[in-house]
């Protein structure tokens, strides 16, 4: 019974961790092409995620108390406590995409002139969800410790976006520069929480410790 519901919360975490990346997926054609079917479906499906994150982590904290878990089960208890916290950021800054379509709808949130910078952040975003999810389900920590390379990709596509917005400042009027911004920021957090996923599975396994957690955000806020 104990073994069967420390699966349980594998099993409920990467019932999250898709759901996020369906989100994810829809987010992007969102930005691209300021699709609002498309941001309504993102916000659709993230509409359960408060509640399964706060049902994980009273599972978890629940089988804490009744079981006093020590070693190995412990470690998984920490890791599901950790990526619960990751996919539900993830979740969050996901949902901003979809919020800041809406806000600006019928215009396209993303530039012209960085279009191809957001659209190879947005497909990296969702490969290293992707990634994520596999890991979780497979229990891979030889990929989970590979996902920090693309990351390093992930902060120089950010990088390219604030120099292009440096250049052409006067070519972008504050809201447009300020929406910019705000992507490439929200998708390198998103990155940045989908390997700190990959990390927690690796911990799991006794490979490396967590690193310190990262931190949260709201709309308008770094994360």
């Amino acid at each position: 019974m104990y073994q069967a519901e420390l699966r349980s919360l594998i099993d409920r975490v990467a019932a999250l961790a898709r759901l996020v990346e369906t989100a994810l997926g829809r987010a992007r054609p969102a930005l691209l092409d300021a699709d609002l079917g498309h941001a309504r479906v993102v916000l659709e499906v993230l509409e359960p995620l408060e509640r399964l994150h706060a049902e994980i982590d009273d599972s978890a904290v629940d089988l804490i108390a009744r079981q006093q878990p020590v070693a190995g089960d412990l470690r998984t208890i920490v890791a599901v406590l950790r990526m619960n916290a990751d996919l539900e950021r993830m979740g969050a800054l996901t949902r901003h995409l979809a919020e800041m379509v809406r806000a600006r709808h019928p215009h396209c949130v993303v530039q012209s002139g960085l279009r191809e910078q957001v659209q190879r952040m947005s497909q990296l975003a969702g490969r290293l969800m992707a990634e994520a999810c596999a890991v979780i389900e497979a229990g891979d920590t030889d990929a989970a410790m590979g996902m920090a390379a693309e990351d390093d990709d992930m902060d120089r596509l950010r990088g390219e976006v604030y120099e292009r917005l440096l250049a052409a400042a006067d070519g972008f009027e504050p809201g447009q520069a300020m929406d910019a911004a705000l992507i490439a920021r929200y998708y390198e957090r998103i990155a940045d929480h989908a390997v700190s996923v990959g990390r927690c599975m690796a911990f799991r396994a006794g490979r490396v410790g967590l690193d310190p957690k990262p931190q949260s955000v709201g709309p308008g806020q770094e994360s």
